[in-house]
Formats: structure tokens, C-alpha cells, sequence
């Protein structure tokens, strides 16, 4: 967790040791604004939610430090806290991690394609025709390729961040991810046969 004490004149003054102070929570499934509203009634601490999401959370631990339990509760959500004018706010301004950025990956190398030529009478040919048409083997493609990036890279952050996206539009894989990931996503692309 990152503590800026921009606000704080003389440094670390007696707000922010309530960080340090040990507490035993017992959340489950509360929205966030509750255990920060029930942080701020164990500790003093004042608490402010800078976020349009409400997400639940769940903890539960015993004896341990306030700054280690807004850990607990805020990064797996990609959320921090920042010191402002003697509040913590609560936002999305996790210090050191890795901004997301958009890129856009040309696969239509990678397309299949179905070959044109002579077969056999069949007695049902409008089922066969329905069944392997070109938009259902393009549809069975785009979901093939895009659940074969999500598997294969980036661990859990597809889940675990609502920052990171992927979709397919006319041939091109447009991905919303970390630097980390899209070396990661280039490595497999230039695996893949075309």
C-alpha cells in the first residue's frame, strides 16, 4: 500500500500511525464502502472511496495491522491509497504497477479459410451448408484465438483486472493489457502457423 503524506505536515503524524495499530476484521461479502466504513470505526482512520464501482469483498484475519489488511482488501481489486488533507483515498492509483496500454495485432495471416471445391451429392446439403458456413467457422475461430491468448498468457490478469480487454474485429485482436503481456501475446502469435 502506498501512503503519500502530501497532506500531512509533519510527516507521519497521528492518523496515519493508526496504520500500524493490529485489528481483527471479519468481512463477508460487504461492499467496500461498508468495511471501510467499519476500518474507519475500529481506527479513526478516514476513509474515502474515489471509485464508481462498489465491488464485495471478503476477509477475515486476526491481529494484524490496518495497513496490511487495506492490502489484503484493495490490491487484488487494483485499488490503493493515497494521503490527501488527512483522508485515505481509495482509488486506483496503485504506485508501481504496470499502465495498460491498447495495441493491435494483425491476424488475418492466421485466418482460417474454407477451400472451394467440388464434393458429393448429399441428400441434406442445407444442413451441412448451415452447419459449416464461413461465418460459423470465422465465429468458432475468433472465440478459438481469443480464449487461446486468455490461456496462455498474462496468469490471472484477464480475471483480475477490469482495465484489460480483448476482442477480435475484422481480423484484427485488439488488446487492452500490461507491457508484460503483449511481449507475452507476441511471443505466441509469432508461434502460431499462418
Amino acid at each position: 500500500m502506498a501512503v503519500a503524506a502530501a497532506g500531512d505536515p509533519g510527516g507521519r503524524g497521528e492518523p496515519l500511525s493508526a496504520l500500524e495499530s493490529r485489528i481483527t476484521v471479519d468481512y463477508r461479502d460487504i461492499p467496500l464502502s461498508e468495511a471501510l466504513d467499519r476500518l474507519h470505526a475500529a481506527t479513526g482512520l478516514k476513509f474515502y472511496l474515489a471509485e464508481a464501482e462498489d465491488p464485495k469483498v471478503r476477509i477475515l484475519v486476526k491481529d494484524l495491522k490496518v495497513r496490511s489488511i487495506l492490502a489484503l482488501l484493495l490490491r487484488p481489486l487494483g485499488l490503493d491509497t493515497v494521503w490527501r488533507d488527512g483522508v485515505l483515498v481509495v482509488c486506483g492509483c496503485r504506485r508501481g504497477a504496470d499502465p495498460v496500454s491498447v495495441r493491435i495485432y494483425d491476424v488475418r495471416s492466421r485466418e482460417l479459410k474454407i477451400r472451394d471445391f467440388p464434393g458429393f451429392h448429399l441428400q441434406q446439403p442445407k444442413l451441412l451448408i448451415a452447419a459449416w458456413s464461413e461465418e460459423l467457422c470465422a465465429l468458432c475461430y475468433e472465440y478459438t484465438l481469443i480464449e487461446l491468448v486468455r490461456e496462455n498468457t498474462g496468469d490471472r490478469s484477464w480475471d483480475s483486472n477490469p482495465k484489460v480487454a480483448i476482442n477480435r474485429v475484422k481480423g484484427l485482436l485488439i488488446v487492452s493489457q500490461t507491457s508484460r503481456v503483449h511481449r507475452e501475446i507476441e511471443e505466441l502469435l509469432a508461434r502460431l502457423p499462418m
